[in-house]
């Protein structure tokens, strides 16, 4: 019996080179393997969404001498100088009339008033000192001179006599009443200094006298935004 055995041998520099060509192989057909991708995509352009934010604004104008010139912020509205009340004595009282309007496209949720003043005496830092009430008609007030005015519509008392000292915030509208773009709340304001009594003895005013005094009053006027809102259609 014959048997013979066949062997082969490389030589080191071809493995070497074999080996490359396969890596080499390798790397072609990976790469080979990115493929282009379709795409397509559609639009509105042809008609566009519109799409706008709306304005809260609240608007005081006067009403006779009322408490402020007109003058318009956002969402608060602060009255500017008006015809000065003087001179004040203990019992008296002063209507003072004023428009307020929602200005903006917006409707408003609720209103609030806030008092402050100059100085610090006891026409507002004390119980005896200034007191401010507000009244609203459905439709103007009319001043009629030394009355505190009329109101041909229905009215409420949203805010009763209450000292500018322990004044704080206090509500005009209430905070869940809706007031719409345009809508005008028309309202009176009452200013009063409390009847009370002092001794001025040999030309010297008591200690806390509410004699004397002065003071410049800011009314701000403040309404919310609407309760936000959420649609589908």
């Amino acid at each position: 019996m014959f048997g013979k055995s066949l062997t082969a041998s490389w030589p080191a520099g071809a493995q070497i080179a074999a080996a490359s060509i396969v890596a080499v192989g390798g790397l072609s057909l990976t790469t080979s393997g990115v493929w282009a991708a379709l795409q397509a995509t559609a639009d509105n352009s042809g008609n566009p969404l519109a799409t706008s934010t709306g304005t809260l604004s609240l608007t005081l104008t006067k009403n006779g001498d009322g408490i402020g010139t007109t003058t318009t912020t956002t969402p608060a509205v602060t009255g500017a100088a008006a015809a000065a009340i003087s001179p004040l004595a203990p019992g008296d009282i002063v209507y003072r009339f004023i428009n307020l309007t929602n200005g903006g496209t917006l409707p408003a949720l609720g209103m609030t008033l806030g008092i402050t003043g100059t100085g610090s005496n006891a026409l507002t830092n004390s119980a005896s000192g200034l007191a401010v009430a507000v009244d609203l008609c459905s439709v103007a007030w009319t001043a009629v001179g030394t009355q505190p005015g009329t109101c041909s519509g229905t009215t409420t008392n949203p805010v009763a006599s209450t000292p500018i000292t322990t004044f704080a915030s206090q509500a005009v509208v209430g905070p869940a009443v809706a007031i719409a773009p345009a809508e005008v709340k028309y309202a009176r304001i009452k200013i009063s200094l409390p009847a009370g009594s002092e001794i001025t003895s040999n030309g010297q005013l008591p200690g806390g006298t509410v004699q004397g005094l002065s003071t410049n009053l800011t009314f701000t006027f403040t309404e919310a935004q609407r309760t936000s809102t959420i649609t589908s259609s």
